[in-house]
């Protein structure tokens, strides 16, 4: 009998850390793709920028 109360025990113990590695898991991943995106966004501004910055010289030079 004491042997199933420790393996119950155990198998408590593992369910928990796996509750704890599943929540960490996506905490981690939803942090990662916050991130992600965050950086995607930086990103798509400065390109936008320059693609501004040459607009603005295109127009500005003399034509031909």
């Amino acid at each position: 009998m004491r042997n199933d109360s420790i393996s119950n025990s155990q198998e408590n113990d593992n369910v928990t850390l796996d509750q704890r590695f599943a929540a960490d898991f996506t905490s981690t991943t939803g942090a990662l793709e916050e991130i992600k995106s965050a950086s995607f966004d930086v990103r798509n501004a400065e390109c936008k920028s320059i693609r501004g910055q040459i607009h603005h010289r295109r127009r500005r030079s003399p034509s031909s």
